[in-house]
This record gives structure tokens, C-alpha cells and sequence, in this order.
């Protein structure tokens, strides 16, 4: 296959620029996010094994602007990577995430409530 055929469009330096940014600062929003809840509730812990954390709503750092950083960080380095390369996938994983991580955003919260009773 032709891989021009992949491109959505060829990026102009400066849009490259702006899509490496944005993959920076997604990481960044990831990592705080690991930071402030630690890598337990990051990585899913809390819904495993409910025991081995406290039960708590984060409302601080990061989590007092967004409620779930690390999606908006997963968002951000998708939405890079399409800016920064043009291809057809990198939009293609952008818009699936858009989809996506709200329904599972709704999950989560609806776990949570029912296991910190909020």
C-alpha cells in the first residue's frame, strides 16, 4: 500500500509543533494524575481488589479542574499524534477515544458511587 495514501493531510512545521505539544502535555497530565492518586487506583486496583485502598472521591491537584485527567491526557496525545503525522489512524484512535472514554467515564463514576456511596 501506498503510504501517502494513509495521510489524512500533510502537516505544515508549525501544526507538527503544536502535535508534539500536545503529546507532551498529555503525558504530563497522565503522570500527574498517577501521582496524585498513586498507582493503585491508576492502574485499576481500587476496582479489583476495593479493599486494598481507601474508598475516596479525588477532588484535588488535577482532579479539581478535571475529573479524570489521565482520559484527557489520553485524548490530547491521540489528537498529537494525528496533528503530527496526518495519517488516517491516528484520527481514527482519536475519534474512537471521543467515543469511547465518555461511556467509560460514566461507568467509573457509577462504580465509584456505588462503592463510596456518593
Amino acid at each position: 500500500m501506498n503510504e501517502d495514501a494513509a495521510i489524512f493531510f500533510a502537516p505544515p512545521e508549525m501544526v507538527t509543533w503544536i502535535g508534539y505539544t500536545l503529546i507532551v502535555l498529555g503525558f504530563f497530565a497522565m503522570g500527574i494524575s498517577l501521582v496524585t492518586i498513586g498507582p493503585k487506583r491508576f492502574f485499576v486496583m481500587a476496582v479489583i481488589k476495593p479493599e486494598s485502598v481507601k474508598n475516596e472521591r479525588f477532588v484535588s491537584g488535577p482532579f479539581h479542574f478535571f475529573p479524570h485527567p489521565a482520559y484527557i491526557g489520553y485524548l490530547a496525545i491521540a489528537f498529537g499524534n494525528f496533528l503530527s503525522s496526518g495519517k488516517n489512524y491516528a484520527l481514527g484512535i482519536f475519534l474512537f477515544g471521543m467515543i469511547l472514554f465518555p461511556i467509560v467515564i460514566w461507568l467509573e463514576e457509577e462504580e465509584l458511587a456505588k462503592r463510596i456511596g456518593a
